[in-house]
C-alpha cells in the first residue's frame, strides 16, 4: 500500500501560475531598486503600506454587502488551488458521458442509478439524477441553466471584488501622497534645514503612490483576470455537461455525442481543422488543369 505525503498533496494542489507571478513581480521589483543603486531600506514605509492595504479593504467593504465580503477568503483560494484535472478535464468528461449515453441506449435510463456514485463532478451528478427521476427535458434544461447562470453571478462578484480593488488602491495611494506633501510643506519655517528635509520627505510621500500602483497592477489586477479565467472554464464545462445530459436524455448516437461535445475544446477543434483539407482529390499547391475537349466525329 502506498503511503500519501501530505505535504505533497497540498503541493500539487497548488497554483503555481498565480504563485510564480506573484513572486516574479516581486523579484523584478527588488531588482530594479537594486541595479539602480538605491538602498532598499527606501522603499519602506509603514504608514503608507498601512494606509493603502487597510484603506483598499474598508473601501471594498464598504461597496459590497457583509455576505458577499464573507466570501473573500474562498475567492482568493481560488487563486492559489487548483482544481482537480483529473475530475473535471474536459477530455476525461466527455469520456465519462460518452459511456454512460452507451449505456442508456443498451440498458436504459434507470440503469445509471448504479454509475451514478462513480460520477465525481457535483453538477453532472445532479444532472444525471434528474434525468434518472424522469425530469422532463424542458424543465432538465430549464433548471441546469440557472444553475449555470448562478454560478456565472457567484463568479462574476468576486471577479468585480478584485477588480475593484485594483481601482481603489493608486487611489488610496494618491490620497497617501497628498497627505505626505501636506506634512512635509506644512513643517517648512523658511529655516535652511526645512529645505533640505524637503527632497527625503517629498521622496517619502511619493513611497504611497509606488505602493498603490505596484499592488493594483502586480496583485489585484491579474488575480482579477485569473479568476475571469477561471470562471469561464468552469462555465464552459457546465455548458457541455448541460448539452451532454440533454443528448442522453434524448438517445443521442455515442458518436454523435462525442463529436457534439468536442466542439467545445477549442484546441481539439483547431486540431480537426488541420487535418481537414479544403478541397479533395486535388493535390496540395497544384491548381487542376481543365481537360481538352474530345474531337468531334465525322
Amino acid at each position: 500500500m502506498k503511503s500519501t505525503n501530505p505535504f505533497l498533496a497540498i503541493l500539487k494542489k497548488l497554483d503555481w501560475a498565480t504563485i510564480s507571478g506573484a513572486t516574479l513581480a516581486l523579484v523584478v521589483c527588488l531588482a530594479t531598486i537594486i541595479f539602480e543603486g538605491t538602498h532598499l531600506g527606501s522603499f519602506w514605509n509603514l504608514a503608507a503600506f498601512i494606509l493603502i492595504f487597510f484603506g483598499v479593504i474598508s473601501t471594498t467593504i464598504s461597496g459590497y454587502s457583509f455576505k458577499e465580503i464573507k466570501e473573500i477568503p474562498g475567492v482568493t483560494a481560488q487563486l492559489f488551488i487548483s482544481a482537480d484535472k483529473a475530475d473535471r478535464d474536459p477530455e476525461n468528461l466527455i469520456g465519462t458521458m460518452v459511456s454512460l449515453s452507451e449505456k442508456a441506449r443498451r440498458e436504459g435510463l434507470l440503469k445509471l442509478e448504479d454509475d451514478l456514485k462513480n460520477v465525481k463532478d457535483a453538477f453532472l451528478r445532479a444532472a444525471l439524477q434528474l434525468v434518472i427521476d424522469g425530469t422532463d427535458m424542458e424543465l432538465l434544461q430549464k433548471m441546469l441553466r440557472q444553475k449555470i447562470e448562478s454560478l456565472k453571478e457567484r463568479h462574476k462578484i468576486g471577479e468585480m471584488m478584485f477588480t475593484n480593488m485594483g481601482g481603489y488602491s493608486p487611489t488610496m495611494g494618491i490620497i497617501g501622497t497628498v497627505m505626505g506633501l501636506i506634512h512635509v510643506l506644512g513643517e517648512m519655517k523658511g529655516s535652511q534645514e526645512d529645505f533640505a528635509r524637503v527632497g527625503p520627505g517629498i521622496a517619502v510621500a511619493f513611497l504611497a503612490t509606488f505602493y498603490g500602483i505596484a499592488f493594483a497592477n502586480l496583485i489585484l489586477l491579474p488575480w482579477a483576470n485569473k479568476l475571469k479565467q477561471k470562471s469561464e472554464e468552469e462555465v464552459m464545462v457546465k455548458e457541455m455537461i448541460l448539452e451532454g445530459i440533454l443528448s442522453i436524455q434524448s438517445g443521442d448516437n455515442p458518436r454523435l455525442l462525442r463529436e457534439k461535445l468536442s466542439a467545445f475544446l477549442p484546441t481539439m477543434a483547431k486540431e480537426e481543422k488541420k487535418k481537414k483539407p479544403l478541397f479533395k482529390g486535388a493535390p496540395k499547391g497544384k491548381p487542376v488543369k481543365a481537360g481538352k475537349p474530345a474531337p468531334a466525329k465525322g
